[in-house]
């Protein structure tokens, strides 16, 4: 369907059509979307064969499947990459598969897609079929060096697409058939119901029934990721907490005989965020799938103890590189050298909130190398960013408010007269209205509008509206609608004052973000 017949489809459910036009903007931009979105319920999924090369795929995973060749199941060392790895490794062998999985380090050189000594251990073990998750949508020259060792290469992600017609399948809601912003493990969830479909004819009250650890699983990928809990991705999240209730897995229970309490779905996240590839073997997925409690005990006293060892260090290295931040220019980049590896993400995360520009945290490897992580507030493209000085990286990727990135040291010089050279062309940047997924003047919108956008919220949608008129009117509109105003914002002014007001929509209802007063 083209996008003003979505539009159509949402407003013919009595939704207000500029609520309908976001939810379009937000990602409903298919049909089969309007259901889960609507009634988020893990049977009102679309079909995981709507996406794009997913039937080719999951028919050729079968294929080497029923031939016993050994399949390779490559994740990106997060916490995403972990879960999507733990659910394609265990839903190949579950069909009878022979199935290994390796996940680089991403500190280490090609950390963040197929490599080299990857490949040297995948021929060791005579793999015919690599199959990634989280990773490598536009990992054209590593496919290519793949395949050229006779490895066919499946991949499964939902970065954004930047390779133009690709030879080789690539599994990513970025390119339709389901929630744009699946997470990577909500990618390899639908990749593994798909094979579970067409080798067991199960369908999603079976893998309920078979396989519920899945969906606790694909949630934690979902929060680790940040990804947007709406649509799909709340479907899968109120299953997730369902299960989390009626289920103890080995995974919790070791956190229970460990912590002395039950674990929730965000504490076990941090967990497994927190644990890392040693050689052949991730501390993640061994976690996840053990079914020995001594074993998982084990494992979760380690990732417990480096959790919390972890965290005094990040706010330690915070707390240093806030005395000498420099907000002279329209972002913020620190240097945290070698000691700052493992925490240039939460950094550049805690600038991005604390000063509300794009942040670059830099580090650097053993070989030299520099890696960036950047952070930047809703409105603001980090991959343009990238792009522009794509010429000096040897690679980059992730998402428009958040991404990285990594180069030669000689380019450091370069580097800053780069993004500042890329900061003067864009100019002076209104964050309030970059933010804003709707601009609308107060007689555009009426009561309706606002109840829908709370209904919404409600279902997980998180968006931002930006609001200008008389405080008055504005008020009067939002009367009928539950508004958090923690800073009293809706009594500050006299009510004909001209204002412009940011809301942003929680499953609590409009929270009022930015107040501004306006001239004239």
């Amino acid at each position: 369907m083209i996008k003003g017949d979505i539009v159509s489809a949402i407003v013919e459910r009595d939704i207000h059509p500029l609520v309908a036009r976001l939810l379009v903007e937000k990602g409903i931009n298919d049909e089969a979307l309007l259901e889960v979105t609507f009634e988020p319920k893990v049977e009102n999924m679309p079909p995981p064969e709507l996406v794009p090369d997913m039937e080719e795929a999951v028919k050729l995973t079968a294929k080497f499947i029923g031939r016993k060749e050994t399949i390779l199941v490559w994740g990106h060392d997060d916490a995403d990459g972990v879960t999507g790895t733990s659910i394609l490794y265990d839903a190949i062998k579950t069909v009878g598969g022979r199935a290994l999985y390796y996940i680089p380090d991403k500190k280490s050189k090609g950390g963040h897609s197929i490599n080299e000594e990857g490949l040297k251990y995948a021929a060791q073990n005579e793999v015919k079929l690599i199959i990634t998750t989280d990773c490598c949508t536009n990992a054209e020259e590593e496919i290519a060096m793949a395949r050229d060792m006779g490895i066919e290469v499946i991949v499964t992600d939902h970065h954004e697409v930047f390779v133009q017609d690709p030879d080789y399948l690539i599994v990513n809601p970025k390119r339709g058939g389901a929630y744009p912003y699946l997470s990577g493990s909500g990618v390899a969830f639908k990749f593994a119901w798909y094979l579970f479909k067409i080798t067991n004819h199960w369908d999603i009250a079976t893998i309920i029934q078979e396989k519920p650890e899945y969906f606790v699983w694909a949630t934690i990928g979902i929060i680790a990721d940040r990804m947007p809990i709406f649509s799909e991705n709340r479907a899968l999240y109120n299953k997730a907490e369902e299960i989390f209730t009626e289920h103890t897995f080995t995974f919790q229970k070791a956190y229970e005989n460990v912590k002395g309490k039950k674990p929730t779905l965000y504490e076990l996240t941090n967990i497994v965020s927190s644990s890392h590839t040693k050689g052949n073997y991730h501390e993640g997925v061994e976690l996840l799938m053990t079914r020995d409690i001594n074993v998982a005990e084990e494992i979760m006293r380690r990732l417990v103890t480096f959790s919390e060892i972890w965290y005094r260090k990040a706010e330690e290295i915070l707390s240093e590189i806030k005395q000498s931040v420099s907000t002279s220019r329209p972002y913020i980049m620190v240097d945290l050298g070698k000691k700052g590896m493992g925490y240039l993400g939460y950094v550049a995360n805690k600038l991005k909130e604390k000063y509300r520009v794009p942040s670059i945290a830099l580090g650097r490897r053993d070989d030299k190398k520099v890696v960036g992580e950047l952070r930047a507030p809703q409105g603001f493209d980090t991959l343009e960013l990238l792009d522009s000085i794509s010429w000096m990286l040897i690679d980059y990727g992730g998402h428009k408010v958040a991404s990285g990135f990594s180069m030669d040291e000689a380019f450091l010089p370069s580097l800053v007269e780069e993004i500042d050279a890329f900061f003067a062309e864009k100019g002076d940047i209104d964050y309030v209205s970059a933010k804003a997924d709707l601009v609308l003047r107060s007689e555009e919108v009426d009561d309706k509008f606002f109840k829908d956008l709370v209904k919404m919220g409600f279902l997980g949608l998180n968006a931002y509206i930006l609001i200008e008129g008389r405080l008055e009117d504005i008020s009067n509109k939002l009367l009928g609608v539950r508004v958090i105003d923690p800073q009293g914002f809706l009594g500050l002014y006299p009510p004909d004052t001209k204002v412009r007001i940011l809301l942003q929509t929680t499953p609590d209802g409009l929270y009022l973000d930015v107040m501004e007063k306006l001239q004239g």
